[in-house]
């Protein structure tokens, strides 16, 4: 019976060792379960991006990477900016959302002021972030196709600002 069940047992993807991890005392899950558990969102329990309900992430390697490189602070600002952006939506495309995020708040494009992000991203639901998206091939690409349409959205509401005063 041991042997059968063992067998018969479904695989475990990478969201499920994620979601182990915490469990043992992993730091850097346990780091990752909070800030994305402080920005009002949670670990999605499937791999598929068509079983994820609002505010689930699934990219925690993508976030273990930019935990790394550039703190706590940066990260936290990104997936706190995708929650309040995208309230309500499943994040069908947050790892390239994220990956864009991250470049923006590491390495602020000139003139950056940190109140217009969540209205430039407001300006995107996940579909037109998909459409972006859909000729990339890669994480990187998409993440660089992403970044060029916020920092566009970015200076059309800096643009229209000046142009109501």
């Amino acid at each position: 019976m041991f042997i059968v069940a063992n067998r018969a047992r479904k695989p475990m993807n990478r969201l499920d060792d994620f979601r182990a991890a915490p469990a043992v005392g992993d730091e850097d899950a346990l780091s990752i379960l909070r800030l994305v558990t402080e920005a009002k969102l949670k670990i999605a329990r499937n791999t598929s991006s068509t079983a994820w309900t609002p505010g689930e992430v699934a990219f925690t390697s993508s976030i273990a990477i930019a935990l790394n490189r550039h703190g706590d602070a940066v990260v936290s600002a990104a997936l706190t900016c995708m929650a309040e952006a995208f309230e309500g939506q499943p994040l069908t495309h947050g790892a390239s959302v994220f990956g864009a995020l991250i470049r923006i708040f590491a390495n602020p494009p000139e003139g950056f002021d940190p109140d217009t992000l969540v209205p430039a991203l407001r300006r995107f639901n996940m579909a037109s972030l998909g459409e972006i998206v859909q000729n990339q091939k890669g994480g990187n690409a998409r993440t660089t196709a992403v970044y060029a349409a916020i920092v566009d959205s970015i200076g059309v509401l800096i643009e229209n600002s000046a142009q109501r005063r």
